[in-house]
């Protein structure tokens, strides 16, 4: 028998043979994620359940452009929450013979300080509600001018200097 020193963080075999050892499992569950990946691919009721949206911005408005193939315009909420949070919501139902399916959205979105909440509307056509969100117009800052007038200190300097000279006497 041989006597070794016991040292308990060293490893008893290099670094890189740990992963490669049948005992360590990482490697091959990593093995296994693209294939769990490609699933998806092959999946059309994960891909076709989504509901994509697009903004775009322009001088003059915001438009939301919200893909629902399918679903009829009873079928959908648009809302204003909290004065600047735009809900959309809804979903259709399949049912075709004994099979039933059923698809829903649920989207908020903020809105900025810059939009007349007040204003916007909601259209249909071809499976994309559109939503038009008119800006505030913008109002260039006026210069203007402030009168100098010579004379006593204005009456808010006076209640300063009487409370300063409160403050002395005491």
């Amino acid at each position: 028998m041989s006597l070794a020193r016991f040292r308990p963080f060293a490893l008893r075999t290099p670094l890189g043979e740990v992963f490669d050892m049948p005992s360590f499992p990482f490697p091959r569950e990593l093995a296994r994620f693209p294939n769990y990946l490609n699933s998806f691919d092959n999946d059309e009721g994960f891909w076709h359940s989504r509901h994509p949206y697009q903004v775009h911005e322009d001088d003059r408005t915001y438009t939301v452009s919200v893909d629902v193939p399918g679903v009829r315009p009873e079928d959908m909420n648009v809302k204003i929450e909290d004065d600047n949070v735009l809900h959309l919501s809804g979903g259709r139902k399949i049912q075709d013979g004994t099979n039933f399916s059923e698809r829903k959205f649920d989207y908020r979105m903020t809105l900025g300080d810059d939009v007349q909440v007040d204003k916007i509307s909601a259209s249909i056509a071809d499976g994309v509600l559109k939503l038009t969100a008119p800006k505030m117009e913008k109002k260039e800052p006026e210069a203007r001018t402030i009168k100098i007038t010579v004379g006593p200190p204005a009456p808010m300097q006076l209640d300063v200097e009487k409370k300063e000279h409160e403050g002395k006497t005491e």
